[in-house]
């Protein structure tokens, strides 16, 4: 499958099709995450992310990469990518993009210590969320908004969103 996909991905690359490799370098990122090859993801994201493509596909882009540092525990490299992300998606416009940038911008944030920010981040997130119908991210965000409540004090209020979420 690797070497089939490295072709695939040679081939767009090689033609210049910047926007199906950026496509398909999304699509196959967690493929190389859960096999292990952090090492073809980050050099597949960067070629895709050299390449000239829609502010939409860059800010999915974006996302991704800040993903794959998030998971490598490169904080401040996935806070940079994580802020691309938020800034293309500000671009076009697109809620839904917001509240991923935002929710990860937010993770991001937890993970440094930086417990109030990360709130804000997933309050916007959550609204912004709602307002795309995005049925599915609302939970995740609530229940890493429980998390930092309770680490901030509203112990209450944060159990009471992390026993929502893993009720469903």
């Amino acid at each position: 499958e690797t070497a089939n996909f490295a072709v695939v991905l040679g081939r767009l690359h090689a033609e210049g099709d910047s926007e199906r490799l950026a496509r398909l370098v999304v699509v196959l990122l967690d493929y190389w995450y859960f096999s292990g090859a952090l090492g073809d993801a980050d050099r597949w994201l960067a070629l895709a992310e050299a390449g000239d493509v829609p502010a939409r596909t860059r800010a999915t882009l974006h996302l991704s990469a800040g993903s794959l540092a998030f998971v490598s525990g490169d904080l401040p490299r996935a806070q940079a990518s994580f802020d691309a992300a938020h800034a293309r998606a500000l671009e076009v416009g697109d809620d839904l993009l917001l509240a991923r940038a935002l929710m990860n911008r937010g993770l991001v944030h937890r993970y440094g210590g930086e417990h109030a920010l990360a709130l804000e981040h997933f309050d916007t997130a959550r609204g912004l969320a709602v307002r795309a119908g995005a049925d599915q991210l609302v939970p995740l965000i609530d229940n890493e908004r429980g998390e930092v409540l309770a680490h901030l004090g509203a112990v209450g209020e944060g159990r009471a969103l992390i026993e929502q979420f893993q009720a469903r």
